[in-house]
C-alpha cells in the first residue's frame, strides 16, 4: 500500500490508519454531497452517469484497486507499464508520488496482501450482495402495478434509481475502502518508518 499522497503539490502522509479513515470518511461524504446535489438539480436522469464516473475516478486516482494508481496495489498483480509519457494531471498536482522506487519484482503484492485483498472483496461483496436483493425487492414492487398497495409502486419507483447508483458506486469503491480503513499504521511494517 502507497503512503503518500501529493494533492496540489502538497505531500500528504497517509501511513497512519487514523488519516486513511479521514480519507476515506471525506471521499464517502463528499460523494454523497455530490450525489444529493445532482438528485436535487435532475433526479439522476442524465446526471447519475457522472457520479459513477466521478466514483471511477476517484477509485483510480485516490483508491486504487482496479487502476494503476490509487494507494491500494493493482489487484491484478500484473507488473507495472513503462512510463512512456507523463501524466496529464501531473500540472494540477493531482498525482500519486511513491514514498520508494520498487526494485525489480516487488510490484507483486505478498500472501498477505493478498489475504487482504481477498477478504475486503469478501466483506465488501457480502453488503452488495445485500443491496442486489433489496434492488430486486422494490423493482419487483415498481413493475407490479397493485391496486391494493400503490403506495408500494410510488415508493420503489422513487427509491430505485437511486439505489442503484448507491450500489455502483459502492460496488466500484468498497473494497479498497475496507483495505485502506482496516490497515494498521504503516509503522509497524516499515522498519525505516520515522515519527
Amino acid at each position: 500500500m502507497r503512503t503518500e499522497l501529493v494533492l496540489l503539490g502538497k505531500p500528504v502522509d497517509l501511513s497512519r490508519q487514523s488519516q486513511r479513515r479521514s480519507l476515506v470518511l471525506w471521499i464517502y461524504l463528499a460523494m454523497a454531497a455530490v450525489m444529493a446535489g445532482l438528485g436535487w438539480l435532475d433526479m439522476w436522469r442524465t446526471s447519475g452517469y457522472y457520479l459513477v464516473f466521478l466514483a471511477a475516478a476517484v477509485n483510480h486516482f485516490l483508491l486504487g484497486g482496479y487502476g494503476r494508481g490509487g494507494l491500494v496495489r493493482p489487484f491484478s498483480n500484473t507488473p507495472p507499464r513503462e512510463a512512456g509519457v507523463p501524466s496529464p494531471l501531473i500540472p494540477l498536482g493531482l498525482y500519486l508520488r511513491l514514498t520508494h522506487v520498487a526494485p525489480e519484482g516487488e510490484w507483486r503484492s505478498d500472501e498477505r496482501e493478498l489475504s487482504l485483498r481477498d477478504r475486503a472483496h469478501y466483506q465488501a461483496y457480502q453488503w452488495i450482495s445485500g443491496a442486489v436483493a433489496v434492488l430486486w425487492l422494490v423493482s419487483g414492487w415498481a413493475t407490479s402495478k397493485s391496486a391494493t398497495f400503490p403506495v408500494l409502486h410510488l415508493i420503489a419507483e422513487t427509491v430505485l434509481y437511486p439505489a442503484v447508483l448507491v450500489t455502483v458506486v459502492l460496488m466500484l469503491t468498497l473494497p479498497q475502502a475496507i483495505m485502506l480503513w482496516t490497515e494498521p499504521d504503516m509503522a509497524e511494517f516499515d522498519p525505516d518508518f520515522r515519527d
